[in-house]
């Protein structure tokens, strides 16, 4: 069972990965407002899916009681983590659009 934290890992930085693609080459609308609510849906749509499969790593982790700091500790919780890392700096990015 060493291959499925492997998977999930694999699997949250292609969705990941796949959010900041596709924010990144969504074609230009009319209306600029428009197109920054467009791009901000397909980011945390995928964001949240990401999110999804870091949780279901961690549940995993859990329940199978791995080591902690084990590679495959790691592997299980480092989404997670990976996952609440870009939360925080998207939240800093909205705080800090807000103030100023």
């Amino acid at each position: 069972m060493r291959i499925l934290p492997n998977l999930f890992a694999i699997g949250w930085a292609l969705l990941v990965l796949g959010s900041l693609f596709l924010t990144y080459t969504m074609p230009a609308g009319m209306d600029p407002r428009e197109r920054a609510w467009s791009r901000i849906e397909v980011f945390l749509t995928w964001q949240g899916t990401a999110l999804l499969i870091a949780l279901i790593a961690a549940g995993l982790s859990l329940a199978r009681k791995d080591a902690r700091g084990s590679q495959v500790w790691w592997m299980s919780w480092g989404p997670l983590i990976g996952s609440a890392v870009i939360a925080v700096f998207v939240g800093l990015a909205v705080l800090t659009a807000k103030l100023l």
